[in-house]
């Protein structure tokens, strides 16, 4: 059965959830980064701990992540503004001039982990499920970053906002 729902009410309903303003990043087989908005991005299971990304077929970093097998997703905190910029404008650069001055290391599977997040967790691909010209990538937590003191900024209405939580307020 297909659905019935058109895109502009799909996106329409989505654009009204907030979600962690997250860029995922991965790396191709010379080490060339790549990267994408990731807001479908999600946690699957904590035993054994697997997080899931949802790539459009059409996306160029899908190839690069297919070759290294290796994606980070990076929840950005609030000075990480302009990286948000950087991947979701219409105009932005394309390819690994998306990363030019953009404050970013190498996490330990060769993959761009921003400095400005409030957690960022490195997945190497367990499975690569296709739906509808959507892959569904499944991948096993290598490793995790957390800044506990950080702001995280989310999506919400077409615009990237702080999300202050009071932390250690009751």
């Amino acid at each position: 059965m297909t659905s019935t729902v058109t895109p502009g009410e799909f996106w329409g309903a989505l654009g009204r959830k907030a979600s962690p303003a997250t860029i995922v990043t991965t790396i191709n087989s010379e080490g060339i980064p790549a990267g994408f908005v990731g807001l479908s991005a999600t946690h699957v299971s904590a035993a054994p701990a697997i997080m899931s990304i949802a790539v459009g077929a059409s996306t160029s970093a899908l190839a690069s992540l297919r070759q290294s097998g290796v994606f980070v997703i990076n929840h950005l905190a609030e000075p990480a503004r302009d990286v948000w910029e950087r991947f979701s404008a219409k105009d932005a650069p394309k390819g690994d001039d998306r990363f030019t001055t953009l404050s970013y290391r190498a996490g330990g599977l060769g993959a761009p982990v921003f400095d400005e997040i409030t957690c960022a967790f490195e997945c190497r691909v367990a499975q690569d499920i296709e739906v509808e010209g959507t892959h569904l990538i499944l991948g096993h937590v290598a490793k995790i970053h957390r800044r506990s003191e950080a702001t995280p900024i989310v999506f919400f209405g077409g615009a990237v906002l702080p999300l202050n939580v009071g932390w250690g307020e009751t």
